[in-house]
């Protein structure tokens, strides 16, 4: 997932759209962006932005992507440059993104007519789904013990990642990040 941080911004990011526009983007893949630094800090609190990548491949196709690399689509490519309409000012200090190609494509698309710095790195990726990765979602989440497994916070697919897991590792990394700005 492409992920945007501003820093300590008072106003909260859905606040921060243009009045009376909604997403741009459909389901599902939405993206979206607000968020940034401000001159109006009013404490030292970080705000993130999380957004999610535009359409890619396995969503097209409905197969779990998890750790493999499935590119962005035209549409998702689409998605991404639109979403530009939603960085309005002020804007992110920094953004981060995963180093798959969905993810570092679309933060590239996103922030391309910005100068925003964009930092990638593998502890961002999305939950590894182990032995499930390239499978049919449809087949995964039609057996009840498969969907559960994927909501519940601590199971594991064979060979994969809990929510916990994933949790853990990107809020790992990320506290690393608020950390170098203090």
């Amino acid at each position: 997932a492409c992920i945007a941080h501003e820093e300590c911004s008072p106003t909260p990011a859905r606040a921060r759209r243009r009045e009376g526009s909604r997403p741009t983007t459909p389901r599902p893949s939405p993206i979206g962006i607000a968020g940034s630094a401000s001159s109006r800090q009013t404490s030292g609190m970080p705000t993130w932005t999380f957004l999610r990548h535009g359409q890619s491949v396995a969503n097209v196709e409905g197969w779990i992507a998890g750790h493999l690399d499935a590119p962005l689509t035209a549409l998702g490519e689409q998605q991404a440059v639109a979403a530009r309409r939603e960085l309005i000012p002020p804007l992110p200090a920094r953004a981060v993104c995963s180093d798959l190609r969905r993810a570092h494509h679309t933060a590239r698309l996103l922030l391309a007519e910005q100068s925003i710095p964009l930092i990638v790195s593998p502890r961002l990726r999305e939950r590894h789904c182990g032995a499930w990765q390239r499978r049919s979602t449809q087949a995964i989440v039609a057996d009840p013990d498969r969907r559960q497994c994927l909501a519940s916070w601590t199971q594991r697919p064979p060979r994969g990642e809990s929510l916990l897991d994933v949790a853990l590792r990107a809020v790992g990394w990320l506290s690393t990040i608020a950390d170098s700005t203090q």
